[in-house]
């Protein structure tokens, strides 16, 4: 091959300039549909992303901690009914009504500056933590409840993308009605006055805590629970809850006036030692003035050693009863403080230990009333299946529950789901 005809085969240089160019352009392309196409999962995704990082922990959400150090050691646990979440090395802390990012930043800086010795097998390993070697995250939500005119209602696993159109397709779809044989008509109506009976036991559990919080409600139920309770429930059950609360009543009477009595009797005892504590202080001081005339006579003379000696021995006997007396005025005063923040907490106490109990009864209260009007729902639609048309509109009510407040909120279907939340379905009817 000549020279000349390597020449041709060879691209000018304005051909590798608009090569260059393209190759260029055709990169800047891709970059773009790469960030349109990130930005695109931004906005289908990053709603419910920036829900679940916004998440408030609740009991029952289940929690991983890791640190960095131990790279393969990770730790799950659970948020107890207290709100409270336990990690190995690291300890308790309060975790309901914070988000992930917050109970991060806690723990880390709890445990920032703590030194750890682990032992693996035969090899030791031992550091000190900072505020990044701790890293925290969700291992797994409170499951979401689905209950109502859906076709097979019960619980579903909670995921950060879930939203209320795909939780109702998770469980079938919405129920449409059809005829039903008489057999699984039964059925239905067995399943109701069981959830009913449920529902009645549940309130009379209600009344139970209720009627210790409130004396008001110690002989009857609250009105929205008595007609239910005195429906499906005996008069001895109903009985042995108006005795049980009326001798926890008295119980409680009792336990508040030792306290008061205790409290009435230390009082005596601190103003008679503290009556005696003055009687103490001036004797010890009129020891103190003797023993310093004994000593100026002695100077001049006029007072044998012995007085001195005898002088000394006053001065320490009455230091010796007036010490006595401060200790026994210290000691009744922690006790009558004690005494009065028992009375002062007494109420207080008994309210924090019974309302997460009575919050946890009112959460499965309120699944076990969706199940029933799902039920009710369900027959009403079978009564109607000659027209299936019926169904006018879906409506969904979101029940969610933060810390003791459950609110009752109006869904749509493209409404993002929080953890835990009881969704109830139903169908407005045509009359």
């Amino acid at each position: 091959m000549t020279m000349e005809s390597q020449q041709l085969t060879q691209p000018a240089p304005e051909q590798v300039f608009r090569m260059k160019i393209r190759y260029t352009l055709n990169e800047f392309k891709k970059y773009v549909s790469a960030v349109l196409g990130l930005a695109f999962c931004w906005l289908v995704f990053g709603v419910n992303v920036a829900t679940a990082q916004n998440y408030r922990l609740q009991p029952g959400d289940t929690l991983k901690a890791e640190i960095i150090q131990l790279s393969d050691v990770s730790w799950n646990s659970t948020i107890d009914f207290n709100g409270k979440v336990r990690f190995p090395y690291l300890g308790q802390f309060i975790a309901a009504g914070r988000t992930i990012d917050e109970l991060t930043t806690t723990i880390a800086q709890s445990s920032a500056g703590l030194h750890l010795a682990v032992r693996d097998h035969a090899q030791a390993t031992s550091f000190f933590l900072d505020e990044s070697s701790v890293f925290l995250t969700v291992e797994r939500y409170r499951p979401v409840t689905i209950l109502g005119a859906v076709t097979t209602p019960g619980r579903i696993e909670y995921s950060p993308d879930l939203t209320i159109r795909s939780a109702i397709g998770a469980v079938g779809g919405t129920f449409t009605g059809q005829a039903m044989s008489q057999a699984e008509s039964a059925r239905l109506a067995a399943t109701l006055t069981e959830l009913q009976t449920t529902e009645a036991w549940l309130m009379m559990e209600a009344w139970r805590l209720q009627g210790q919080l409130n004396p008001e409600f110690i002989t009857q139920p609250p009105q929205a629970f008595r007609h239910k309770i005195q429906t499906f429930m005996s008069q001895s059950d109903i009985d042995d809850v108006r005795s049980e609360l009326s001798e926890n009543q008295v119980t409680r009477n009792l336990r508040r006036q030792a306290i008061n009595d205790n409290i009435h009797l230390n009082k005596k005892r601190l103003a008679f030692l503290e009556k005696s504590l003055d009687q103490y202080k001036i004797l010890s001081t009129e020891e103190d003035d003797r023993l310093s005339a004994m000593i100026s006579l002695k100077s001049k003379g006029l007072a044998a050693q012995n007085s001195i000696t005898l002088a000394r021995t006053g001065v320490l006997s009455a230091s010796s009863r007036l010490l006595d007396a401060e200790a026994n005025v210290a000691k009744v005063t922690i006790e009558l403080t004690s005494l009065e923040q028992q009375r002062a907490s007494f109420d207080t106490d008994m309210r924090l230990k019974l309302q997460p109990e009575l919050g946890r009864i009112k959460r499965s209260l309120d699944e076990v009333q969706a199940q029933i009007k799902g039920i009710e729902l369900e027959q009403l639609l079978t009564h109607r299946a000659g027209g299936a048309g019926d169904a006018s509109a879906l409506r969904v009510l979101i029940h969610r529950t933060q810390g003791q407040v459950t609110e009752h909120l109006p869904a749509k279907l493209d409404d993002p789901v929080q953890p835990g939340d009881v969704i109830e379905v139903s169908l407005d009817l045509a009359g």
